[in-house]
């Protein structure tokens, strides 16, 4: 589950708090707390921060991915990472 879908539904339930059951609530404020607390920041700029949130909704992908994207090409480009280090199913793959 994307961090966007998960803010949805979490939305979600704030807004029909009381169609939600007990169970489902706890789950997701669980769900919730875990990933406050598994969530590091990189101390980005703001103007940093809107290009890559903006990216991200442009690729319609997830904020992490494209953080990884830019600094994996970073590496390659400047050659610290040896181009075969790409996974295998990458986008790249046979392309020239």
């Amino acid at each position: 589950m994307t961090r966007r879908t998960f803010a949805n539904e979490l939305e979600n339930a704030a807004e029909t708090i009381s169609g939600v059951s007990h169970a489902d609530l706890r789950a997701l404020l669980r769900r919730a707390a875990l990933r406050l607390r598994n969530t590091e920041s990189l101390g980005l700029d703001a103007e940093t921060e809107q290009a890559i949130d903006f990216l991200a909704g442009e690729l319609n992908t997830a904020r992490s991915e494209v953080i990884r994207t830019i600094l994996v090409d970073w590496l390659i480009n400047t050659g610290r990472l040896p181009v075969d280090a790409l996974d295998e199913g990458s986008e790249s793959e046979g392309t020239a």
